[in-house]
């Protein structure tokens, strides 16, 4: 009979699934520090409460992603860091095996994005700099880039305005490298409604745009 109170290690544990467990029990439970293995390669190794994972941890998928961090009822949960196979990396906060929270996305190409995480999903304030220096500072929905937000890319161009679906859409400035300037209303990346194009000598044309062109327009 097992001593329900004592920790201990034992021998390799098969079970009837074909997952191989070695390490630490309580009783009939898996307590304490333990390795297990599933049948299709993926792998835990760190702290057990009960039969449930909980506390630090590595986990790795049958694919190769790999998790490292802090673990609440068998989910990510609290701060960790995952890299996947395909060389994207994240570190910052989780719930229920979800980032969640402050948290930090590296590409292998160099592309980072700083900032917050609902669900998964980037959600909220955030700052996403590709690897050719372009950035986006603003609000994020789904994964997206929309409401208020600062575009700088690396051509010199600038967006000041608002955003939907990772578009200008609403009110904004855009302006280029040669001083040109559009203020006024964009749809879907286009100009749509009211706005103003100003050349560098001071020219300007306003008036109402639809689809990126201007349908009637004031000169001065």
């Amino acid at each position: 009979p097992c001593d329900a109170s004592s920790i201990g290690s034992r021998p390799a544990h098969t079970f009837r699934s074909g997952s191989v467990y070695r390490g630490q029990w309580q009783g009939n439970s898996r307590h304490g520090q333990g390795e297990q293995v599933w049948p299709d390669g993926a792998r835990f190794v760190g702290n057990w409460d009960h039969n449930v994972v909980h506390g630090l941890g590595c986990f790795e998928d049958k694919d190769g992603g790999m998790f490292v961090g802090q673990w609440r009822n068998n989910q990510a949960c609290g701060f960790g860091m995952y890299r996947d196979t395909k060389g994207l990396t994240y570190r910052g906060g989780w719930e229920a095996d979800l980032r969640s929270g402050d948290g930090v996305e590296e590409w292998e190409g160099g592309d980072t994005y700083c900032g917050q995480f609902v669900k998964g999903r980037k959600e909220g304030h955030g700052v996403f700099v590709w690897a050719d220096g372009t950035a986006y500072m603003g609000q994020w929905s789904a994964d997206h880039m929309c409401g208020y937000g600062l575009y700088e890319s690396s051509d010199d161009r600038t967006f000041r305005g608002m955003w939907k679906d990772s578009a200008f859409h609403g009110c904004g400035e855009h302006t280029w490298e040669d001083g040109r300037v559009y203020r006024g209303q964009y749809e879907h990346d286009l100009r749509a409604g009211f706005g103003a194009f100003i050349q560098p000598d001071g020219r300007s044309q306003q008036g109402f745009w639809q689809q990126g062109k201007l349908l009637t327009k004031e000169v001065m």
